[in-house]
């Protein structure tokens, strides 16, 4: 869980900051999450994955979630991180 945590914000510290969260920057917040190559083909992952970055999409325009990703510091207890993990978990455990 810290593993996808935090390729979640290395993902978001790459990202353009635009008027709204694009496509390209929702499929990096999701393919950030989800590696095959790390075993993580589950359909659970698949669903957490694209839940955490729906997530992020539904709650932050790219503007915003520039802003926050400069804040955000440590994201395994930041507690937006967390808050949108728990509630994905719990969504596909």
């Amino acid at each position: 869980m810290k593993k996808t945590l935090t390729t979640l914000f290395i993902s978001l510290i790459f990202t353009n900051s635009a008027f709204a969260i694009s496509k390209g920057q929702w499929n990096t917040l999701y393919k950030n999450c989800y590696s095959q190559k790390d075993g993580m083909t589950t359909k659970f992952w698949k669903a957490y994955c694209k839940c955490n970055a729906n997530k992020y999409d539904a709650n932050f325009s790219e503007q915003e979630l520039a802003k926050w990703e400069k804040t955000v510091g440590n994201p395994t207890s930041n507690p937006t991180v967390v808050k949108f993990a728990r509630q994905c978990y719990d969504k596909h455990k």
